[in-house]
């Protein structure tokens, strides 16, 4: 679920007024702009790609289009072998001439650099650390994702336990230049009854440990949203009682 979460991020963020710059590593160059329309429309992924819209949607579909018009941008290079030594200019041309507030990038463990490292993790760390350097050059939030472990992987559809910091693939040095950590939960109870967990495993400037249990709809791409969109969240204890076996003494 890592690019349907920067897609539902980026379709908050560009119905708020900020301005939003999609960078795309893998994949196909609209691939995230479907998905997108997708969120916004609340229609599947196909029927999207497919043209396949009611008159109604269409008319839907245009409203979309002019909230983006000048919210959003995307770049997509899914060539093998991404520096990130290549992508620095093209991120300072594009901040200069579209002074945008988010990167979404999709995803910075991709990327490579051109120095020489015997191991992953040293050089996931310089790429790393180059993206939360830009960050604060560029005054922009940087927003990536990462990969857990195959075992942490295995754990979550079980259920067995919450993703943690230290379960991220190749490096934890990636945890650390980031200045807020969210994991993603899903267990396949979880998906049964459409729902995902999120926990606040790091903030610089706040509480931390905190859990959000989101109603989804992943059949429109809707990972979470307002009890408006008929989403909304679910009381932990709820929760709880639904998915465990005993309950502690509150």
């Amino acid at each position: 679920g890592k690019s349907i979460f920067l897609t539902n991020w980026t379709y908050h963020l560009v119905k708020a007024g900020f301005r939003v710059f999609v960078v795309t590593l893998e994949g196909y160059r609209n691939q995230f702009m479907f998905r997108l329309a997708a969120r916004a429309l609340r229609t599947s992924y196909m029927n999207i790609k497919l043209n396949n819209l009611s008159d109604s949607q269409r008319v839907k579909l245009e409203e979309w289009k002019k909230i983006c018009k000048d919210r959003i941008q995307f770049f997509h290079n899914a060539t093998y072998g991404q520096y990130i030594e290549d992508f620095v200019p093209i991120l300072k041309e594009k901040k200069r001439s579209w002074p945008f507030d988010v990167l979404m990038l999709d995803y910075g463990q991709i990327m490579k650099t051109k120095k020489n490292y015997s191991e992953k993790r040293h050089e996931q760390s310089f790429v790393h650390q180059a993206l939360s350097a830009l960050s604060g050059e560029l005054d922009m939030l940087t927003v990536s994702v990462v990969q857990g472990t195959r075992q942490t992987q295995l754990d979550n559809a079980d259920g067995k336990r919450l993703v943690r910091m230290n379960d991220v693939s190749e490096c934890f040095e990636i945890m650390r230049t980031a200045a807020t950590v969210l994991t993603i939960n899903k267990s396949d109870r979880d998906v049964q009854n459409n729902l995902i967990r999120f926990l606040l495993e790091k903030q610089r400037d706040g509480i931390t440990g905190k859990m959000e249990i989101c109603k989804t709809d992943m059949q429109t791409l809707a990972m979470y949203g307002h009890e408006a969109e008929g989403l909304g969240f679910l009381d932990a204890l709820q929760y709880a009682k639904e998915n465990c076996e005993e309950i502690p003494d509150q």
